[in-house]
C-alpha cells in the first residue's frame, strides 16, 4: 500500500502536499512498525468537554480527539481515500499517566485491523483505513489527560490532530501541534 511522501511538511498538514515539481511522490509503507515515533516534545492541548466533531471518512488524513464527562474518550482517524484512491496504514498509540485505560472498544475495524492493550495504561491500534471512520472508545480517570501518538505508513509527521477548543475545531495546516500530543479535558 502506498502513501504520499511530503517534500515539505508545513505544520503537520493533513492533506498530501505537492512536491516542488507539482507531483506527489509515493513509497511502499511497512506494516507493523511500532507507532511510538516522536516528532517533538508533547504539548498539552486543552479540549472542550462533551464537544462532538462531524468526522467524515475518506475526505482527509487526520486523528480526532473527543472527551466526554466522566472520563469517556473517543479517538478516531480517517484517510483521504475518496480523494487519492489510496489507503492509509495507521498506527495509533494511547497512554495515560494517571489511572488506567478501561472499557476499550473499537470503531469501524475490519478483521485485518488490530488493537492491543499493552498494560493498564497503554493501548495500540494498527489499521488499514480507507473511506470509513476508525477509532477507539475507552474510559480513563475523569478529568485526566491522555497522550496520543499516531503515524501513517510509519511517518508521524503527516498526522494532524483535530479537537474542539472554545467551541471551534482546531487542527490541520497551521495548527501548532506535536506528535505525540497530550490532550487535557476542560472539565472532568
Amino acid at each position: 500500500m502506498k502513501k504520499p511522501v511530503f517534500c515539505a511538511i508545513l505544520a503537520f498538514s493533513c492533506l498530501a502536499a505537492a512536491c516542488g515539481d507539482g507531483r506527489v511522490r509515493y513509497y511502499e509503507a511497512p506494516r507493523g512498525a511500532p507507532p511510538i515515533v516522536a516528532s517533538g516534545t508533547p504539548i498539552v492541548a486543552v479540549i472542550d468537554t462533551d464537544a462532538v466533531m462531524n468526522i467524515q471518512g475518506g475526505q482527509g488524513v487526520g486523528v480526532y480527539v473527543e472527551y466526554f464527562q466522566g472520563g469517556h474518550w473517543h479517538i478516531a482517524w480517517t484517510c483521504d481515500t475518496a480523494l487519492t484512491q489510496e489507503s492509509c496504514a495507521f498506527d495509533v498509540a494511547v497512554s495515560v499517566a494517571i489511572g488506567a485505560i478501561t472499557n476499550v472498544t473499537t470503531e469501524g475495524f475490519t478483521p485485518n485491523d488490530a488493537m492491543s492493550v499493552l498494560g493498564p495504561t497503554q493501548l495500540q491500534a494498527a489499521t488499514t483505513t480507507t473511506t470509513q471512520v476508525q477509532g477507539l472508545l475507552f474510559d480513563a480517570e475523569p478529568g485526566q489527560s491522555v497522550q496520543v501518538t499516531a503515524a501513517v505508513g510509519g511517518q508521524a509527521e503527516v498526522i494532524s490532530f483535530f479537537f474542539v477548543r472554545g467551541g471551534r475545531t482546531i487542527g490541520g495546516a497551521g495548527a501548532v501541534q506535536t506528535n505525540p500530543q497530550i490532550f487535557q479535558p476542560s472539565a472532568g
